[in-house]
């Protein structure tokens, strides 16, 4: 399953990217007209954002994807992917606006935190998302491990 844009969450990054165009144009042809290299810096790093912004649009067409063997989500600096049995803990719950994950690597003694807002990829995502997770790992815990616990298993 490919989780993909609603209509806002492309209006959004084009809004974004055509105002900070707008602001380095502007910014930028200020700083010529009356000499301010400031101001032309601020212009020079506004376009820079502009393009990262849009940037990142292109280059995402969708938010994530949700494979059999695990997940994979989108950001703005790339992606975060895991398969299911990396998956440490998973909060999937009602409460909360996110749906949070812990997973190691193989070879690794940390495990890595990432999470997707529910608002951002929808209920439709979010329940195949929990099937996926049931199916996969039953049993798995909804949240970190109490140090009790954790102290207890190492032992």
């Amino acid at each position: 399953m490919i989780f993909k844009r609603k209509p806002m969450q492309h209006v959004l990054p084009l809004l974004l990217g055509a105002l900070l165009g707008w602001l380095s144009y502007d910014s930028i042809v200020d700083a010529r007209a009356e000499g301010l290299t400031g101001l032309l810096i601020y212009g020079i790093v506004m376009g820079l954002w502009g393009a990262f912004v849009l940037f990142h649009y292109l280059r995402n067409p969708n938010l994530g994807e949700l494979r059999d063997d695990g997940l994979t989500l989108r950001r703005p600096l790339g992606a975060v992917s895991f398969t299911w049995d990396q998956l440490q803990w998973a909060k999937t719950s009602d409460d909360g606006y996110a749906l949070v994950f812990a997973y190691r690597r193989p070879g690794e003694s940390k495990d890595r935190y990432t999470g997707v807002g529910r608002k951002t990829i929808g209920p439709e995502a979010v329940a195949a998302i929990r099937a996926a997770i049931a199916t996969a790992r039953p049993g798995l815990p909804a949240s970190l491990p109490d140090k009790q616990e954790r102290d207890g298993a190492a032992a």
